[in-house]
């Protein structure tokens, strides 16, 4: 790795494996490098270790290295979801959807219930606009009782993005995210009977209902 530099190569290993792995555990998240560089040099199949290593790495903003060696992980550890996870939220926290597609889906394809996985795989889809694909992997995460994602998914219905368009399934999941107190869901519900949208007569009073109950959200009341 570029930023491996020789007085890094001579720290020693004195304290021991088990010690260095509790040095780099403590301190990874203020980015010990060097104290995770030696956990990992005494045990390199630790995989939580390489994962410490990794984040470590990614803390002190050393972007590329943390991005390779959580490469390295899953290709080390090809049938665990849970490297495949780290290496594609890593890539997504830099912006580089296209390249956290990859292995988003090869973690999907290992833990397809994961909540994780799937919230990655809808940042990273819906940051490519490749609706086809975000609607399932949303519809998934509504599945599993996500109040944003029932909204999304609304939203996707109601445009006919990525699925044919389904008013009445648009309708029912943002009445499902309205109901687990989803602000955004009880505001598009207000103007969709203010105006008359998706289908729906206009319905004044009914609009101006939803939108005192938003307003009742936003205050806590609810």
């Amino acid at each position: 790795m570029r930023w491996l530099a020789a007085p890094l190569l001579l720290l020693p290993l004195a304290a021991g494996a088990e010690s260095a792995a509790g040095i780099c555990e403590e301190s990874a998240e203020r980015g010990a490098v060097p104290a995770c560089l030696m956990a990992h040099r005494a045990d390199p199949e630790d995989i939580v270790i390489h994962r410490l290593l990794a984040r470590a790495l990614f803390s002190v903003r050393l972007d590329e290295d943390a991005i390779a060696t959580y490469a390295a992980i899953a290709a080390k550890h090809p049938g665990d979801a849970r490297p495949h996870f780290d290496h594609a939220a890593a890539l997504t926290a830099l912006g580089r959807h296209g390249q956290a597609r990859p292995p988003i889906e090869r973690a999907l394809e290992l833990a397809p219930a994961d909540r994780g996985a799937l919230e990655i795989a809808a940042i990273v889809l819906r940051a490519l606009q490749d609706w086809p694909a975000l609607v399932p992997v949303t519809a998934r995460l509504a599945g599993l009782d996500d109040a944003r994602a029932m909204f999304e998914l609304a939203e996707l219905l109601g445009e006919g993005k990525g699925a044919a368009r389904d008013v009445r399934a648009a309708l029912d999941w943002l009445a499902r995210a309205s109901a687990r107190g989803h602000v955004a869901a009880m505001d598009r519900l207000a103007e969709i009977h203010a105006n008359g949208e998706l289908g729906q007569r206009r319905d004044a009073a009914k609009g101006r209902a939803w939108a005192r109950r938003a307003q009742k959200a936003r205050d806590g009341e609810e």
